[in-house]
């Protein structure tokens, strides 16, 4: 050790370590702009294109070339716009994360940012902190270390003075004071880093999605390999290059190469927004699932009662409140602040030379205490307090336990004192707590119930003061619906668990093992979302498929949390819940627009071109069609969404999404036979032009009727940026048909031939609006899904 234990590293020390070895900072898997300009030309849909141009290419078509190669580089300007704003909204996000460790400078300790750390800094750890850097253990008081980050295994693992202490680690138990050896890429994890890094759950929509995609790209290309293999045998084909860069074409047409950028631009807006409210997304994809959220398993304290601790008035002792006092010093949980200020004017137990022995709060036994020589001072719990106690009259210990039920059975929290030297017990006494509900939880409990959110108290009080808040806030209305975790025989089936908590909105006296399983077995037939705080917390956040955590929760639960909350506010929470079911419907709309005319075109053109002398459209116009109506369905991201499409939790349901995309579909592809024939005698280059402009008029159309489940007008007014959107690229498409399509050898049509497409359209609409209403009004009876 150097001098450093006695005062720290100096200002200027440390300013000439982090220009020598930098900062205490992990590997970064960060975009940069070159990274992501190269995943713009790592899609499926960019190989294809790029396949399309190779072949032009070689067989002398250069034109045709020459506007794949155009094609190819707006694609990318798009996606890579799209891309980095995307990237810029997670930077913001990112930015908002702090993480802080206290720590010994020019003499004195201060928090400071750990990214600012370097090499032979002293620290101090507590309960619940992640270790932010390689350290020495300097002074060490009944410490224990979580390493299961490293390796796997929840074993928590005793150190003492002179052993080591891994980077990203978690303190499981007691305190310390550490030397920092190594820092950043140099430490134990951040060797690692590149193999861990940015890990997360992957949400439920994010599975089904990634299914249906893939899903899609099999079928399409199974699909047209075959109609291309019939072309050739029933000799269709006469310009084969023509005739593959068509079917290319199609391929690209089948698949949702836009729902990355819809996705992604949904959850990063929705997350910049929360975050203004004061919750903070760390993964935004966990916002899909939040949508799906069944059930919410919280505590009370913080989330329907305001966690503002005063202890109430009583005849207690001098020496009880002294023992109190003694106990809340430099004690941040409101309890203990409750009891600072009461006791405020008491004079403070002194310890002289003696050494003072923190033992912290242990969550399995509910106590926790501090021992000055050779006296030791406990509370907590008052069944676990009576329990330690030696001695005392077993009907005095019933009196002492019924007098506190009383005061329990009113919502009275109640926190027992002892006193222990050399064997001999003493029982001081308990001091009184009140927490009132906030002002607003009843309301906002009715209003979860509303949106089908079901709250479950999951608390380590007793079972008398859960029920009270319980009937109190309107969740419950009879004490039938809350048990004491103590009754529940957590080794039985997982299936058999979720049953017999579907009667129960509350279980007290819960441990961090009862909270583990429960949301375990919740899990099992729901998406469940779990509001913690401590460490303890960090196993049953972990399984959560939504993990949340208040600002002030320990480091080790704030790493694993998926969103950070300023405050334990029930309102900004169920707003979540309706930002994420929101975010589902615009994704959906998404899918059911650009599917249903995919599906419609896709299927039509591919069987026409076996039937007809001449393929329904060129490659070269199936491609700028489909990047034409890409923004005006990209713009549905930030579309608004109606008060009743977010009542109830989003779940995906793949056969409705197809099944209505099949109906729809259908309507497409009757209108487009009707199109062939009501244009059979137009010249082909006519016909594939009118093809192109109807094509893209029908897509457009069935934007603005499948964004909502009802009548469309009567549907929330969309974003002026769809509009704008979805009229550029009407008129742009109505321009290139009649103006443009010459100058590339095309064949152009006529102003009187866009009327007749625009009327065409229109009964196009009319009927799919009548399909639509069918499939949501009477065969689902207004199912959502």
């Amino acid at each position: 050790m150097h001098n450093t234990e006695i005062i720290g590293l100096s200002s200027k020390q440390v300013t000439a370590s982090q220009k020598e070895y930098g900062y205490n900072i992990q590997a970064s898997q960060k975009s940069s702009l070159w990274s992501i300009v190269l995943r713009q030309f790592g899609s499926p849909i960019i190989y294809i294109l790029i396949f399309a141009v190779l072949i032009s290419l070689f067989t002398g078509d250069y034109l045709n070339g020459a506007i794949l190669s155009i094609l190819i580089i707006i694609n990318s300007v798009i996606g890579f716009t799209q891309e980095y704003h995307s990237a810029r909204l997670a930077t913001q996000l990112n930015n908002l994360v702090k993480k802080e460790v206290l720590c010994l400078r020019d003499g004195k300790y201060q928090s400071i940012d750990t990214t600012g750390l370097v090499k032979d800094d002293i620290i101090k750890l507590k309960l619940g902190d992640l270790v932010p850097a390689d350290a020495i253990v300097v002074e060490s008081n009944n410490l224990q270390i979580n390493q299961s980050v490293l390796t796997g295994e929840v074993e928590n693992i005793p150190k003492i003075n002179s052993e080591q202490l891994l980077s990203g680690t978690a303190v499981s138990l007691g305190t310390a004071t550490a030397q920092v050896t190594n820092i950043g890429a140099k430490t134990t994890f951040g060797r690692i880093a590149s193999l861990t890094l940015n890990t997360h759950k992957k949400s439920e929509f994010t599975r089904t999605m990634a299914k249906l995609s893939s899903g899609f790209m099999v079928t399409g290309f199974v699909y047209l390999v075959g109609i291309f293999g019939l072309q050739l045998a029933l000799g269709k084909v006469e310009n084969w290059q023509t005739s593959l860069i068509f079917v290319l074409a199609l391929t690209i047409s089948i698949i949702p190469e836009a729902l990355p950028i819809v996705t992604s631009l949904s959850l990063s807006r929705q997350a910049i927004k929360l975050g203004k409210l004061g919750l903070l997304v760390k993964h935004n994809t966990v916002l899909e699932d939040l949508g799906n959220m069944d059930i919410l398993c919280t505590d009370k304290t913080g989330t329907l009662t305001q966690n503002k601790f005063e202890v109430i008035a009583d005849s207690y002792s001098p020496k009880l409140l002294q023992v109190a006092q003694l106990l809340s010093i430099d004690s941040l949980e409101s309890f203990e602040v409750a009891i600072q200020k009461y006791t405020k004017e008491l004079s403070q137990i002194q310890s002289g030379q003696e050494t003072v022995i923190e033992i912290p709060f242990n969550p399995k036994l509910r106590i926790s205490a501090k021992k000055i020589g050779q006296v030791t001072y406990y509370h907590g719990s008052p069944v676990e307090i009576l329990g330690l106690i030696k001695g005392q009259e077993a009907q005095t210990k019933i009196q002492i336990q019924e007098a506190i039920n009383q005061k329990e059975n009113s919502g009275i929290k109640c926190l027992s004192y002892a006193v222990e030297l050399g064997g001999q017990w003493e029982y001081l006494g308990a001091i009184y707590f009140a927490d009132k509900l906030k002002p607003d939880t009843k309301t906002l409990i009715q209003k979860a119930k509303n949106l089908g959110l079901e709250i479950k108290i999951l608390t380590g009080d007793s079972l008398a003061i859960a029920t009270h808040i319980g009937l109190e806030s309107g969740l419950i209305d009879k004490a039938a619906s809350a048990i004491s975790a103590e009754l529940i025989d957590f080794d039985q089936s997982i299936d058999s668990l979720y049953l017999l908590l579907g009667s129960y909105a509350i279980i007290a006296r819960c441990t961090p093992e009862n909270k583990y399983r429960i949301i375990q077995a919740l899990q099992s037939k729901k998406v469940v979302g779990y509001l913690g705080d401590g460490i303890n917390d960090a196993p049953a956040l972990k399984i959560a498929q939504i993990g949340l955590v208040v600002n002030t929760s320990s480091p080790i639960a704030k790493e694993t949390a998926d969103i950070i909350m300023t405050d334990a506010n029930l309102h900004n929470l169920i707003l979540s819940v309706e930002k994420g079911r929101s975010i589902f419907e615009n994704i959906n709309k998404y899918l059911k627009s650009t599917l249903s005319s995919s599906f419609g075109n896709f299927f039509t053109m591919g069987l026409l071109s076996l039937i007809l002398p001449f393929n329904p459209m060129l490659g070269v116009q199936v491609i700028i069609s489909n990047l034409i109506t890409d923004l005006p369905l990209v713009s549905l991201a930030s579309d608004r969404v109606s008060r009743k499409d977010i009542r109830k939790p989003k779940h995906q349901n793949l056969h409705r999404l197809i099944l209505i995309c099949l109906l729809l579909g259908l309507v497409s592809s009757i209108f487009d036979f009707i199109f062939v024939a009501l244009n059979r005698g137009l010249p082909v280059g006519q016909i594939q032009t009118s093809w192109f402009l109807f094509s893209i008029m029908t897509e457009l159309a069935i934007l603005f009727s499948i964004r909502t489940r009802g009548f469309f007008l009567l549907a929330a007014a969309p974003k002026k940026t769809t509009v704008l959107y979805s009229v550029l690229a009407l008129i742009s498409s109505i321009v290139i048909s009649v103006y443009l399509f010459q100058f590339i050898q095309i064949e152009t049509i006529s102003p009187l031939q866009v009327a007749r497409l625009a009327g065409l359209t229109l009964a196009y609409f009319v009927i799919s609006e009548a399909v639509k209403f069918v499939y949501y009004r009477i065969y689902f009876n207004q199912a959502t899904e």
